[in-house]
């Protein structure tokens, strides 16, 4: 497979305006037709330890959710068995009748997240685009882009 820039005028032959890329010269020892497993087959030896390292971990951590999910079930089936589901559709919260609903915690939850999303989408668009786009002078885009960065390796 190569790519083909459009063909220039004939003046800018020689030039890197006329040059092709071709996908071979930057994947020695790949054909041009492969699929991920022959990439797989024909990648040097540290790449097949990290793409089986990366599989590892990663089944690893899939694995944990899903016995993180499970110990969770096993733990809050006896309140799940003697009160039901439907605490998490009441609004009731009485300690001393052992009623307790969930849903103003939940619907407290939802909107608080909803009006914090609000202000936060827009001014956060509208500094990316602001300090990633040329609509400020360098001098003072880079002391901008230094403070959001300072910002945000502060944990929440």
């Amino acid at each position: 497979m190569e790519v083909v820039f459009n063909k220039p005028p004939p003046f800018l032959a020689n030039t890197p305006a006329a040059m092709t890329i071709s996908t071979t010269d930057l994947r020695p020892g790949i054909p041009e037709e492969d699929s991920i497993l022959d990439r797989k087959r024909a990648a040097i030896p540290i790449d097949r330890l990290f793409i089986n390292f990366s599989l590892c971990v990663s089944l690893t951590v899939l694995g944990l959710l899903l016995w993180l999910g499970f110990v969770i079930f096993q733990q809050a089936a006896p309140a799940i068995g003697q009160y039901g589901l439907g605490f998490l559709f009441n609004q009731e919260w009485d300690v001393n009748n052992l009623v307790f609903g969930a849903l103003p915690y939940i619907y407290g939850t939802l909107v608080s997240s909803a009006i914090a999303l609000s202000f936060a989408v827009p001014i956060g668009l509208a500094v990316a685009i602001l300090t990633s786009e040329d609509f400020l002078p360098i001098w003072m885009r880079d002391p901008i882009v230094f403070l959001i960065e300072l910002i945000a390796s502060i944990p929440a």
